[in-house]
């Protein structure tokens, strides 16, 4: 079993070899209550930073790799150290991947992640988790077998067969990545991507004060 779930890991890997991201302009997922598509907004990035830093260092931080911060409490997220920092302007979406590629390699930052544009105009960001629901109790194997070679981790049973896992700066992808990619496989019931908030970018603060 462990021999052809690593041949089918595989096959399908190298098709994330470069960021999902980078290969097209409009992008589409399947979740339970049907398919969803949107655009990434790479004018901006959403940030995760440890709980233990402070808002001053997070300002210095975002202030050394010359983005904007949106900083207003009518625009901020509901969790704990997500900040979304824009950019002056528009940028490829190369430069825009090596952006989140180098933030990440920073100790004080847990993750960082695309800002989605829907087709409402609605953004959203993703967040760290994911959930997976098993055709079959016993597939609990294979989800922990691919959770090994991706590099994410497999947490509680939030209700029956369905499992949330979470992703970090180590995990070959984000939210969305890695669910599309357990979709392909075809292993489990469905694999969806979770969405924290419904942000809007207006400020144009530098850092928090």
């Amino acid at each position: 079993m462990k021999k052809v779930l690593l041949f089918l890991i595989c096959l399908h890997s190298s098709m994330y070899a470069q960021s999902l991201f980078l290969q097209k302009d409009q992008y589409s997922i399947r979740l339970p209550e049907g398919e969803i598509s949107f655009k990434v907004d790479t004018s901006c990035i959403a940030i995760k930073f440890k709980e233990e830093i402070s808002n001053k260092e997070i300002g210095s931080f975002l202030k050394s790799t010359n983005m904007f911060l949106s900083f207003d409490t009518s625009y901020t997220l509901p969790f704990p150290k997500i900040v979304i920092a824009n950019f002056d302007n528009n940028k490829s979406k190369t430069f825009w991947q090596r952006k989140i590629n180098d933030i990440q390699k920073n100790e004080i930052v847990d993750y960082a992640a695309p800002v989605l544009i829907y087709n409402n105009n609605h953004r959203q960001v993703l967040y760290n988790l994911f959930y997976v629901k098993l055709k079959d109790s016993k597939d609990i194997n294979k989800l922990k077998i691919i959770a090994e070679s991706q590099k994410f981790i497999v947490g509680e049973e939030y209700e029956n067969n369905i499992f949330f896992c979470r992703v970090n700066k180590h995990t070959k992808g984000n939210t969305f990545e890695i669910s599309k990619y357990l979709q392909q496989l075809n292993l489990f019931e469905f694999a969806e991507p979770d969405f924290i908030y419904n942000c809007k970018l207006a400020s144009n603060d530098m850092y928090f004060s």
